[in-house]
């Protein structure tokens, strides 16, 4: 009796495509995808930095993006098997990044002025930015399945292939993009790059040009011969760009404009800005003359050499525009280490900020604490630089492991290390975290100099957070009010630059310790708990 076997289901066929071809789309879509999520960091930082609000937004929206575009691209193919529709919707989906390119600083700058918050600004900019591109991009692989399978006993095998090839299309574009587009290329090259490439595997994926294709043959030369303008909406209008740049971490933008300074004279002013941030500010007059800090808050990264007339050796982590470092080379006759994470921070700092290495001067391009691990020299004083506004706060550079290992580097009995925090002074606060955190990790003595500012000649503190410079000491005797005050009425430099209105803001922005004594409230950060960006934001 002749065995019978059970009939293998036939898949009813779509329209042709090679499995090769479906390969190629579902690897570039998916590191178009992922290059997307990263640029979109670039995108989204001028208006609302690069917390980690930023990336919490960006991978949910597209996670959410993926998964509604996965749903309807399954029903979608069943219903219509055509190679030419998923061709139009990976073109229309790189028709839309180059017209992301021009409208993303507009829809930014407007939510931005809605101050929704580092939060939900971040999190509606992402989602009317890429939330529609990513569901375009997530039907390509349901669709890319179905399309290749020939009936259900290799289905699955088929679409194991298909996925893996689109998770590392997704690895690639997220290695290639920030490890080499955006140094390369900037912002909006890569944007551009990215909508090309998806008009061009639309075609591929349907041999025929779709109406989202033929549409890109006006946008393409357009968007190629006219740069976008620039996210000015975070730029002062008076002032002019005269450099900007993308890195790694961040935008970066040096700026310029005559302003009334605090002589009531006209002075030229140049702006370190970060993001949507002013990070360094000199005023530059005539040539030969000194250069001047233009951020009052650096006058207070002035009190070590108060404290200590004697201090020899600086270390800075976070060099900014290397503003209070080069004082303390020219002026004090230092040896100065500056160590910043970002290769074009330090560019800008020699091109537009004065900052000129030598033998005295050195700069290193590393991250701070890991600086500190592989160097075993002592120095007279650590100055931490490294936060910036809206919350942009390395974890690393302020917990209690972190201050350990600056205590391990500091002089004994005479060594300080000065923080510049942005924060509130309430109880709970970033400030208040950080200086229990130095104290649990050996720091002696801790001065505090909020940086107060004036109203009808009353000192106020800024209504949310603003500078806070915190000096703390490894000497075992406590110094008092009035001999802070003493040492700067005496002290060698007083008449320097800036420095000669230290007396001033010792009496004016000294707090006492007694107003601010009640640690008990405050956090230990550690490496394994420091939420400084929540902390930060309230």
């Amino acid at each position: 009796m002749k065995q019978s076997h059970p009939q293998i289901p036939i898949i009813p066929a779509a329209e042709g495509i090679s499995l090769l071809r479906l390969k190629i789309l579902v690897l570039v879509c998916g590191a178009v995808l992922m290059s997307l999520e990263m640029i979109g960091s670039r995108i989204i930082s001028p208006y609302f930095g690069n917390s980690i609000y930023v990336w919490g937004s960006l991978i949910s929206i597209v996670l959410g993006a993926l998964s509604l575009g996965y749903y309807i691209g399954g029903r979608l193919v069943d219903k219509h098997p055509s190679p030419r529709l998923l061709g139009a919707i990976i073109a229309t989906a790189g028709v839309m990044l180059l017209v992301l390119r021009y409208v993303a600083p507009w829809v930014c700058e407007t939510i931005w002025h809605l101050q929704l918050g580092p939060k939900f600004g971040t999190l509606a900019s992402c989602t009317v930015l890429f939330f529609v591109p990513g569901v375009l991009l997530g039907t390509v692989s349901p669709f890319a399945v179905r399309l290749a399978a020939r009936n259900v006993t290799d289905m699955g095998k088929t679409a194991g292939i298909l996925y893996a090839l689109s998770t590392l299309g997704s690895i690639l574009g997220v290695l290639v993009t920030s490890f080499v587009l955006i140094d390369m290329m900037g912002t909006s090259a890569v944007v551009l790059s990215l909508g090309i490439v998806l008009i061009s595997t639309g075609v591929l994926a349907s041999l025929t040009i779709s109406m989202p294709a033929a549409v890109s043959f006006v946008l393409v030369p357009i968007s190629i011969i006219f740069t976008p303008a620039p996210p000015r909406g975070v730029i002062d209008p008076d002032y002019n760009i005269i450099f900007e740049t993308d890195s790694p971490y961040q935008h970066i933008i040096v700026t310029e404009a005559n302003v009334i300074g605090p002589d009531r004279r006209t002075r030229l002013r140049r702006n370190l800005q970060f993001d949507q941030y002013i990070e360094s500010a000199v005023y530059i007059d005539e040539p030969g003359d000194p250069i001047e800090a233009a951020t009052s808050y650096t006058d207070v990264m002035h009190m070590p050499i108060i404290l200590n007339p004697d201090i020899k050796t600086v270390l800075a982590i976070g060099g900014g525009g290397g503003t209070v470092p080069r004082e303390y080379h020219d002026h004090y006759g230092c040896n100065v280490q500056i160590v910043e994470i970002d290769p074009k921070v330090v560019k800008a700092a020699y091109d537009y900020f004065f900052l000129v290495p030598g033998e005295r001067m050195k700069v290193t391009v590393e991250d701070g604490r890991m600086f500190l691990k592989l160097n075993k020299m002592k120095y007279d004083v650590i100055m931490i630089d490294a936060f910036s506004g809206g919350g942009q706060i390395p974890f690393h550079l302020t917990t209690k492991e972190f201050f350990t290992e600056v205590m391990d580097h500091l002089t004994p009995k005479t060594g300080m290390v000065a923080m510049n925090i942005i924060s509130s002074l309430d109880d709970t606060s970033l400030y208040m975290a950080i200086r229990r955190t130095m104290a649990e990790a050996g720091i002696k003595q801790i001065y505090v100099f909020p940086r107060y500012r004036y109203r009808a000649g009353k000192p106020f503190f800024p209504k949310g957070s603003g500078n806070i410079i915190v000096v703390g000491t490894t000497a075992d005797v406590r110094l008092p009010k009035s001999e802070i005050v003493r040492r700067v009425d005496a002290s060698p430099w007083k008449d320097m630059i800036k420095v000669k209105d230290l007396p001033d803001i010792v009496r004016t922005y000294w707090v006492h310790d007694e107003q601010l004594d009640d640690l008990t409230k405050a956090m230990i950060l550690t490496d394994d708990y420091a939420p400084v960006e929540l902390m930060a934001s309230e």
